[in-house]
């Protein structure tokens, strides 16, 4: 009985003894995880402590309304920046001016009657036009019956180009600044009202050199290219071109060609596709 309960005993020590040892081992396992979960927050802590130091946290991009910029996002405003097209010169065909507006006076008029560009492209011209009066008179067709002003054309319909030729009608009058100034302004309402529209400023067409000579209202081609110098520093590049029609009907002496005129000022009716020649040598496209 005795051995019995020694064995017993000694087995239920033994059992104690396993139970104290699975306890202890319990509770040393269970400090060991918490001991390693404090190091590993202690260690993000200071690894946010340290990247703020560092300034690794501080690298996001934020638009002006305050909205963060994703890496994404900004790639795409780079590439959009570097998508920019710039203006080149380059020859065109007829399809190029199916969405163009010539704006001008009498020798627009011709240009819309006779030229191959009659039934391709839209013109705002009538005799005796000139800078003050454009965009108030009565001059475009209306559907239907009767005529609008240039202004309201230009806010029913928007155009893809659109080529002025004026000047030849203000030589008799005012200064070259004055003109300068009018023709400024004049390109500045074009593009508001027009904002997706390139211009293009066409020179004032020389006269023939007899005709310049008579100087009839001030007509001379001096004042002309005076005229026509200030008028291609109006043009930026970028939207607004300075084309000089005159090198498709002047002689080498810089006059208009007697043979091209019956009045020394207006082409004949066969050679204004002289003019429409150079304009499709010199046209803008954006690459």
């Amino acid at each position: 009985m005795k051995l019995k309960t020694q064995i017993k005993t000694w087995g239920f020590t033994v059992v104690l003894l396993i139970e104290g040892i699975l306890f202890a081992g319990g509770y040393f396992s269970y400090n060991i995880l918490n001991t390693i979960a404090a190091e590993e927050v202690t260690d993000a802590v200071v690894s946010e402590e340290e990247m703020a130091e560092s300034g690794e946290n501080n690298t996001a991009q934020y638009s002006d309304d305050g909205v963060e910029i994703t890496e994404s996002e900004d790639a795409a405003v780079t590439e959009t920046e570097q998508a920019v097209k710039k203006p080149t010169w380059q020859a065109v065909g007829n399809n190029y001016f199916r969405n163009a507006l010539f704006i001008g006076d009498s020798r627009t008029v011709g240009l819309s009657s006779y030229s191959n560009l009659k039934g391709i492209s839209t013109f705002y011209s009538n005799t005796g036009l000139t800078i003050a009066k454009l965009m108030k008179k009565a001059i475009v067709p209306k559907a239907g019956g009767g005529k609008i002003t240039v202004e309201q054309a230009l806010t029913e319909k928007q155009f893809g180009k659109i080529y002025i030729n004026l000047g030849i009608n203000e030589l008799g009058s005012g200064s070259n600044e004055a003109f300068l100034a009018s023709y400024s302004n004049l390109i500045e309402e074009i593009k508001t009202l027009q904002p997706d529209a390139v211009i293009y400023i066409q020179s004032i067409m020389k006269v023939t050199q007899a005709h310049s000579e008579k100087n009839v209202y001030g007509v001379n081609n001096a004042k002309i290219q005076e005229r026509n110098a200030g008028l291609e520093t109006l043009a930026d590049n970028e939207r607004v071109f300075y084309i000089d029609i005159n090198p498709s009907v002047c002689t080498k002496d810089g006059a208009l060609n007697p043979e091209y005129t019956q009045d020394g000022v207006h082409l004949k009716a066969k050679y204004y596709d002289l003019w429409t020649s150079l304009l499709k040598s010199k046209a803008v496209m954006f690459k």
